[in-house]
């Protein structure tokens, strides 16, 4: 029985397979042959790396900016206690001056902290950043804490302003019943009856104008003091106001972080049990 040769066809189709199978050339290098020829890819990474920066660059200065205002809290109440402590009834116009401009820097520091938290909270919602559900839920609780820091701070600074104000309050009522007294006291010692009127000398007279226009000096003091008082108050409640403003926001936002990873536990949870 003749057997017929399949050795020259095994052979023939061997060499078409290798042909047609997509191998790198010997030439080339390991390296070269694992790069990927995608021309999307480069772009990503550059943008991706890109907005890591920025992210981290926000982290960093929002940081620095609750240090700022730690910083400027203390100073703040400082003066606040330096300012009530005064021993004279004269008001100190340059530390009134030093304590409104201070506390509007204070306000616009919260301003600035809240819009750099936005800027953080979008930043957060980009996907192109957070490739892993791991490192989106990392982002989550940066933004989470960093929302926390600031509506404690917030809260220090509302009861540092709250107490300052009803301590000013109370020391100008007491500087004011103080002023009205004298004021009495004064109208009912060194004015002339009508009985005695005529029985004043010159220097007595003299001495009863120079009592008068001294009342009525302090009466002007205290009116100005009034007024520079009702001034700085009205500062202290626009501040508090503001801050009351940023509170509710960023006390939105953390509450909308929390329900995230909420989220976020969950869904890993099922992934991870699946």
């Amino acid at each position: 029985m003749a057997f017929r040769s399949l050795t020259e066809s095994f052979t023939f189709m061997r060499n078409n397979a290798f042909q047609n199978r997509s191998f790198y050339r010997d030439d080339k290098s390991d390296q070269e042959s694992l790069v990927s020829k995608s021309k999307h890819k480069a772009p990503d990474n550059n943008s991706t790396k890109k907005l890591r920066n920025e992210w981290q660059t926000a982290v960093n200065s929002l940081q620095y900016t609750f240090s700022t205002i730690r910083q400027k809290m203390k100073e703040v109440i400082a003066l606040h206690d330096r300012h009530l402590m005064a021993s004279n009834l004269d008001d100190n116009l340059n530390e009134d001056q030093e304590i409104e401009f201070q506390t509007k820097e204070l306000t616009q520091l919260f301003n600035l902290s809240h819009s750099q938290l936005g800027q953080l909270s979008k930043l957060k919602r980009s996907s192109a950043i957070w490739q892993q559900s791991q490192e989106a839920k990392l982002a989550e609780n940066i933004v989470c804490n960093l929302a926390r820091t600031l509506q404690d701070l917030s809260v220090i600074f509302r009861k540092a302003q709250s107490e300052y104000l009803n301590k000013l309050r109370s020391r100008d009522e007491r500087i004011r019943s103080y002023l009205n007294i004298d004021l009495n006291i004064g109208d009912t010692s060194s004015s002339p009856s009508n009985n005695v009127v005529n029985e004043f000398d010159d220097g007595d007279y003299a001495v009863w104008e120079s009592q008068k226009q001294r009342r009525s000096l302090l009466l002007t003091e205290n009116t100005n003091m009034v007024v520079q008082r009702e001034q700085e108050i009205h500062q202290i409640v626009q501040s508090i106001h503001e801050l009351n403003e940023i509170f509710r926001d960023v006390a939105q936002m953390v509450v909308d972080q929390v329900s995230t990873l909420n989220i976020f536990g969950s869904t890993y949870y099922v992934v991870q049990n699946t």
